[in-house]
Order: C-alpha cells, then structure tokens, then sequence
C-alpha cells in the first residue's frame, strides 16, 4: 500500500470507517459498515467455519474483528494484523495480540507456525495485488494447523474502475483466480460463492450488497 494511502487511513477521513470516508474533495462514501461485518460474521457462523476452540488469525482487521466474531471471541482467540494502529486499537482484540505493520512486507514470527486454527482476510485482497495475494496466502499456510481453515471475502462486482488508489485499493477481486492461487498454494477442499444481503442505506431506501467469499483447508 503506498505511503499516501497509509496516511489517508490514519487520518481523520477514516475516523468513522467503516460506517464513512471522508475523501480530500470532500466527497462522503456511505457504507452499510459494522452491520455489512456482523452479517459476514453470521454467515461464518452459519457455514461452521468459526472453529468452537483455538486461535485465530485477522489480516486487514482495522476495527471491525469484535463485530465479526464477536465481542468475547475477539478479546479471547483472536489475533489480529492492520498497518493502522488507529483502526486496530477499536478491534476489541487485546493489545498484546495486535500487530501493526503492513500485510505486504510482513514476516510472520516464528510462532505462528502451525498455530492458527482459522485465519481470515475480510474486505483485504482488493487492495492487494495479485502477486502480493499469492505470497500472503503461502504465509498464512505456514500459520494454519492441519485442518485449519482460511477465508477471504471481498467485493467480487467492483470493476477495475470504481477501484480507488487514494485509499490504496489495487486490483479487483476475483473468485477463480483467488481459488486458483490456494490450489496454487497446496490447500485442499477449496470452495467459492457470493452472499448478498440487503441494508438500508442513509436515505432509508434498500441497498443490495453482495460479497464473493472463498475458503479452503491445509491438510
């Protein structure tokens, strides 16, 4: 992510994220925010892919880990990774299981080999291109238990265009090609598909959202 993006989210255009962006021409973007993550939370729950015990890993956390997993799982199994101290200090996760540096460069420490029992990347791959994804996806193998499982959703409609780099997103999402790097990777039981849900945007009129998701297992 370049410079000019990390300053954009520590700044004050994405103090209220992800309810609201502020962007430099003063333009508002709304988004459906901490209910978009609790019904993403849900939809994990209700696939049984949330393991009952064990460590979790959260890449691209920024403040929305407690309304994924929820409050008590949060503060008790999960470890989370952003390159925003400012977003990631309202995660609900301990401070000493956050980490701040960028996703990109990252080295995982040594003791998250084969600790992590699910790890997961909600609303990141877009800002990450596809070389990065690919390296990203090796070291989260590494951390991965046999058995664990990994999780990445995203915008799977946003065209190339609507991609924005003052907020340091890079490529679109795709699905084959993201389940094509974890088969790449060595991970097995590899499945793909979208949600979509339904909020009511700040006008109070309906807005559809749909999300692609894709999962798969180290064994």
């Amino acid at each position: 992510m370049s410079e000019a993006a990390k300053i954009f989210w520590n700044s004050s255009n994405a103090k209220n994220y992800p309810v609201m962006l502020r962007f430099d021409n003063d333009k508002e973007s709304w988004g459906p925010g901490y209910t978009q993550r609790e019904l993403i939370g849900k939809s994990m729950r209700d696939k049984r892919w949330i393991p009952e015990e064990g460590a979790i890993l959260d890449l691209g956390a920024g403040p929305c880990t407690k309304f994924i997993f929820g409050p008590e799982i949060a503060s008790e199994r999960v470890w989370a990774v952003d390159f925003s101290p400012t977003l990631l200090e309202k995660s609900g996760v301990p401070e000493e299981r956050r980490t701040v540096d960028d996703l990109t460069t990252m080295r995982f420490p040594r003791e998250w080999k084969n600790k992590f029992d699910l790890a997961t990347a909600v609303l990141l791959f877009r800002y990450l291109t596809l070389q990065e994804r690919k390296e990203l996806i090796l070291k989260v193998k590494n951390a991965l238990t046999v058995n664990g499982r990994i999780v990445i959703i995203d915008f799977e409609t946003m065209r190339q265009d609507e991609i924005s780099e003052e907020i340091g997103e890079a490529e679109q999402f795709c699905l084959r090609e993201t389940c094509s790097q974890l088969e790449d990777a060595g991970l097995g039981d590899v499945e793909s598909g979208k949600s979509n849900y339904l909020f009511e945007d700040g006008a109070g009129d309906s807005a559809p959202l749909s999300v692609g998701w894709v999962t798969a297992v180290k064994r």
